[in-house]
Parts: structure tokens; sequence; C-alpha cells
């Protein structure tokens, strides 16, 4: 058996709206025609999720008994531009990219942590060689004024 995801399922629902045309849609319908594998609770989690959208693709109305459903002007629409599927697909494409991202930031501050390692490795270096080339511009410097008497 497929496990189906959360979009699937509810894309699933405002299929079955759409075939009912300008019915209600109640919740043991849902149940015995598309989702018969989840409880009572769960397809009203579903549909709960569905009225809480900031544009809701479908009316939703809850009663002290029952559930129900219907298409509103919306509904097809959203279908036809791919559904909360697509939602989906988008969303995981976005973290995909954002982890991408991250790792790539990573990878970056790594090899700027071996740079900056490097970098202090070969200071104690660099440092001896400084000095040594004062002391003999110094040198230098005191050969000509010398020379420079003497001539």
């Amino acid at each position: 058996m497929n496990k189906l995801t959360t979009a699937k399922r509810l894309d699933l629902i405002l299929e079955l709206c759409i075939k009912k045309e300008n019915k209600f849609l109640f919740s043991n319908e849902i149940q015995r025609d598309v989702l018969p594998e989840l409880s009572k609770s769960e397809i009203s989690l579903l549909l709960k999720k569905i009225s809480k959208e900031p544009k809701p693709v479908a009316r939703v109305v809850f009663t002290e008994f029952a559930e129900h459903i219907e298409k509103n002007e919306l509904t097809d629409k959203f279908l036809q531009q791919g559904g909360y599927t697509h939602i989906e697909t988008k969303e995981k494409e976005r973290i995909k990219r954002k982890i991408y991202r991250d790792s790539l930031e990573f990878d970056n501050a790594e090899v700027d942590l071996d740079l900056a390692r490097k970098i202090l490795k070969d200071y104690s270096k660099t440092k001896w060689y400084s000095r040594l080339g004062f002391f003999i511009a110094i040198g230098l410097v005191m050969f000509e004024l010398i020379r420079f008497v003497i001539d």
C-alpha cells in the first residue's frame, strides 16, 4: 500500500469536491470514497487545514455533528495549477536549495579557516624574515653612510 502525503490527500479531497458538483461533501463520504485508511478525526484535521488557508480553496463548514466541504470559485483553478502537491514540491525544493546554500557557506567557512591556519602557521616565519630584512636594511644604510663620509 502506498503512503499518501498530506498534500496528496488534500488534493484528493478537493478533486472529490469537484466531482460532486454543487453538493456538500461530508467527512464520512470522504472517508468512504477516497481515504478509507484515515479516521474521521484525521479527515477533520485535513478539512481544518483547508479552511485555515489565507484564501480558502473550498468552503468548509464545521458543525457540532459533522463537517462538510464544498467547492468554491478557486477550487478548479487551484487544482489546475497543481494544488497542494505543487505547493509541497515547491517547499521541498526551497528547503533543498537552502540546505545546499548552507552547505556551500559551511564549505567556504572551512576553506577560510584552513587559510587562516596556514597564515598563522607562516606568521612566525614571516615575522623573522621581516626582522632580518629590517636589520639588513639598517646595515646597508650604515654602510652607505660610512662610504659617503669616507668619500
